[in-house]
């Protein structure tokens, strides 16, 4: 799920209470990775611009608050759905925390185009209900995250496009207490993925529906911008009512959808990590690692999943002594290998995965923070040449209630596995914790300098052997 969405594969679990803190710098798939999943929640924005007010789809603050979890992929028609996306598989996922509880479902298929070619589509939602903190109320915060998403959208669209084009938002009026939708288009058409996306508020909750057309194999102009955007306004218009009938109480599912389970805020569709023994593939790059990480603590974990399996390997030391104080330092390396349903390597869904994750990490390039995670900024990607059929860097700065540092990211594609590669660290004063204002986050130029000759030793190790 976007990113937010919400990240396909978690960490490992801590080893200790020192690995609290480590697990969401490092590991690759974590809300703090270099999927995209964290972003920053700005303390103060400004309000939601101009939002107009529907009459009838009102929010306005809810008589009651539900008690029951909203059945989120029962909120768009599930005739809509599959006249988009035939046939798709469906996942469910909630989670949540001090500040908000958020629920999703995404649809994934493939689609036949008139032609007779085959492209992959996806449709995401994900509905977040916000919570009041100590100076800022629930609607509040959510008309804050919805301005700041408009004000967002406004400025990429304004800004010279470099690897996607976006258009400009198309406000949506009669939808919520605000809503609006626009596109991004990647500059080369033949590869890449086309989406449209929508967002809207209701009352404290905040949505997005996200659709992407992948381009690859599919005939020029079979996927218009002015479709995508068409076909997004439909879909939040609809989840946008299904909200707002929710909050107050009312019937909100669609007649034909997807059958939806009773769910509750703390359930997950995510798997749960195993740890496993250090795998020797891991262990063969230690003396690449401690050049970065001296002297560090590893583990490692194996998440299962139907159609891939991650191996997770991380070290770190946050005490290395230097003559300013402590230094934090930390690698993590997730190796995510994608199978078919006969049990074979599939090549084609990794190669999704990566264009997924790609297309999102140049979003959060062009928009630097993201309201739905407060604490990390997002710096601009870089392709690397020669550790696979395709790869790229990002780095980012942390500073979360939990963690200050800097990290530095890559993800390369290489047949059937995508591997991702995290080097973090900082320095701090003596006696200080890893979440001291004081840090000094380790630098960018350091840290894809460390990440690239890392990355370089990690695709030739996995190239020789699996992990695990």
């Amino acid at each position: 799920m976007a990113s937010p969405p919400l990240p396909p594969h978690p960490a490992p679990p801590a080893a200790g209470p020192r690995r609290r803190w480590a697990a969401p710098v490092v590991a690759g798939a974590t809300a703090l990775a270099v999927t995209g999943g964290v972003a920053v929640y700005l303390a103060a924005r400004p309000d939601s611009p101009g939002s107009p007010h529907a009459a009838g789809a009102s929010a306005a603050p809810a008589a009651r608050t539900p008690r029951a979890a909203p059945g989120v992929c029962a909120m768009i028609d599930a005739a809509e759905v599959g006249r988009l996306i035939p046939r798709p598989e469906l996942e469910r996922d909630s989670r949540d925390d001090s500040q908000k509880t958020t629920w999703g479902c995404s649809w994934r298929g493939d689609h036949s185009s008139p032609d007779g070619r085959t492209a992959h589509g996806v449709i995401e939602l994900v509905v977040t209900r916000h919570k009041s903190d100590h100076d800022r109320s629930a609607v509040r915060i959510s008309q804050d995250s919805y301005g700041f998403g408009l004000q967002s959208a406004q400025r990429l669209a304004a800004a010279p496009a470099k690897i996607y084009r976006y258009s400009r938002p198309v406000r949506l009026t009669g939808v919520g207490d605000g809503a609006h939708v626009r596109s991004s288009w990647p500059l080369s058409d033949s590869s890449g993925i086309a989406s449209g996306e929508g967002f809207g508020r209701v009352g404290d909750v905040t949505l997005t529906v996200r659709y992407d057309r992948h381009l690859r194999g599919l005939a020029a102009g079979s996927v218009t911008e002015k479709n995508l955007l068409r076909e997004t306004g439909l879909l939040l218009r609809q989840a946008t009512e299904s909200v707002a009938a929710w909050r107050e109480g009312r019937p909100y599912t669609r007649s034909t959808a997807v059958p939806e389970p009773s769910p509750t805020p703390t359930s997950t569709a995510t798997p749960t990590p195993v740890p496993i023994a250090f795998p020797r593939t891991c262990a063969a790059l230690t003396p690449a690692v401690t050049r970065l990480v001296p002297g560090p603590e590893t583990g490692a974990g194996r998440t299962r999943e139907p159609d891939r399996t991650a191996v997770n390997c991380w070290w770190e030391n946050p005490d290395i002594h230097g003559s300013r104080g402590l230094r934090l330092r930390a690698v993590s390396v997730n190796v995510v290998s994608f199978t078919d349903r006969a049990g074979g390597p599939d090549p084609e869904a990794a190669r999704r995965h990566y264009d997924e994750r790609y297309a999102r990490a140049v979003r959060l390039q062009g928009e630097r923070k993201d309201p739905a995670f407060p604490g990390v900024t997002y710096g601009r990607v870089a392709k690397l040449n020669g550790l696979g059929a395709a790869a790229y860097s990002q780095y980012r700065e942390h500073r979360t209630p939990d963690l200050r540092a800097g990290a530095a990211g890559s993800l390369v594609l290489t047949g059937s596995t995508v591997i991702e590669i995290v080097y973090a660290g900082s320095e701090r004063p003596a006696g200080a914790g890893v979440d001291s204002p004081e840090s000094v986050l380790l630098p960018r130029q350091a840290a894809v300098t460390g990440l690239t000759s890392l990355s370089g030793a990690v695709v030739r190790a996995f190239r020789q052997a699996e992990p695990g």
